[in-house]
């Protein structure tokens, strides 16, 4: 069992820490700590190289009490505002750049031994890193070079405005329009880069499971064996026409609206289509998603996604043994068969799914 220690050292009867601070406790009290090992002396463990007793604190003890006290077992981790060396200063962020594209393509990027301390003081190898001002992207870049150091499965997501790269930047000459396009081209290099890297040398040895990277085209591209995740997606924010319309009075209506209500969205990719429809059904952008019939059919998580026309007989035996299905959206403006949408009740209770469960969306 791990343990941590904490040195106490015992005069005339009392435990003392700092004099003239004591730290007293009863003689039956020391007898319960002996018999449960919580009393460590000298000659117990070399390593410890003590010359007075010391009071243990077992693992499970400080997970019992960040449990109480936080709601998780993954303790607080404490941190020092004194940055040690290692972490770097701007000219080491220079530097992670012209590794990646062979020059600096932007100013002042931060280092990512920098980024890389403070993912450690987060202390949890499955955290979720936000970074809003994503900048040259060091963050996810900081966050897949520890994955394949320590095995851990942190994920990030970086937001970052397509600001354009001054005229006569060596960005600009470099084919780099705006800061969004170094931001996702530093991920996929860097990713790129930490697969050949020495640090997947080993994958056994540095306890990594084999994943399945993420084909850039997720629909109709190959998913390749390696033994780290560094795929990624893209997404773009864009503002919703129908939305403005919804917001408005009847007074206020205008006919180019209702117009514009009757046009069919603007998608061009099924891609954009599940992803949008994704968020109206709450889930999250990063859920794994099966194609049951190629660029038509899609489950992700307990919701499938009929994109286009389908007949009934390909729904139900898609579905058949997809027992975690429990509801199903169909995106009405790609639907011509009316045949399908007058049956497909009938054809979700076979499944034993509910009417109620089926969603039109678009």
């Amino acid at each position: 069992m791990k343990h941590h220690f904490l040195l106490f050292f015992f005069s005339k009867g009392t435990m003392q820490q700092n004099s003239p601070r004591l730290w007293s406790i009863t003689k039956d009290t020391f007898d319960d700590y002996y018999k449960k090992g919580k009393i460590v002396f000298p000659d117990d463990y070399n390593f410890l190289n003590i010359s007075i007793p010391a009071y243990r604190v077992f693992e499970s003890e400080d997970k019992l009490k960040a449990l109480k006290k936080y709601g998780s077992e993954i303790g607080i981790k404490a941190a020092s505002t004194f940055l040690d060396k290692y972490v770097g200063m701007t000219q080491d962020g220079n530097k992670d750049m012209i590794d990646i594209f062979g020059k600096v393509l932007f100013s002042f990027p931060k280092p990512t031994s920098l980024i890389t301390h403070f993912l450690k003081i987060i202390n949890d190898k499955n955290a979720v890193v936000l970074d809003f001002f994503a900048g040259s992207g060091t963050t996810a870049h900081a966050a897949m070079d520890l994955n394949a150091k320590d095995g851990g499965n942190r994920k990030f997501i970086c937001v970052q405005w397509a600001e354009e790269t001054p005229e006569k930047s060596e960005a600009r000459k470099a084919g780099y329009e705006t800061i969004f396009d170094i931001t996702k081209e530093r991920i996929k290099r860097a990713g790129e880069n930490i697969l050949g890297s020495e640090a997947l040398a080993s994958p056994k040895s540095a306890g990594l499971k084999s994943h399945l990277r993420n084909s850039d085209n997720l629909f109709g591209g190959t998913e390749v064996p390696l033994p780290l995740d560094i795929g990624f997606r893209t997404f773009e924010v864009v503002e919703d026409a129908k939305q403005k319309i919804y917001q408005k009075s009847l007074e206020e209506v205008s006919q180019e609206d209702l117009v514009a209500m009757m046009e069919k969205p603007n998608i061009s990719s099924n891609e954009e289509i599940l992803y949008n429809l994704f968020v109206a059904e709450a889930l999250p952008l990063s859920a794994k998603h099966q194609e049951l019939i190629k660029d038509k059919f899609y489950l992700a998580s307990n919701v499938a996604f009929i994109l286009e026309d389908i007949t009934s007989d390909e729904l139900v035996e898609a579905l058949k043994d997809k027992k975690e299905c429990e509801y199903i959206t169909v995106y009405s403006p790609n639907i011509s068969n009316d045949k399908f949408t007058l049956e497909i009740e009938s054809n979700i209770s076979k499944l034993g799914i509910k009417p109620d469960k089926l969603r039109f969306r678009g």
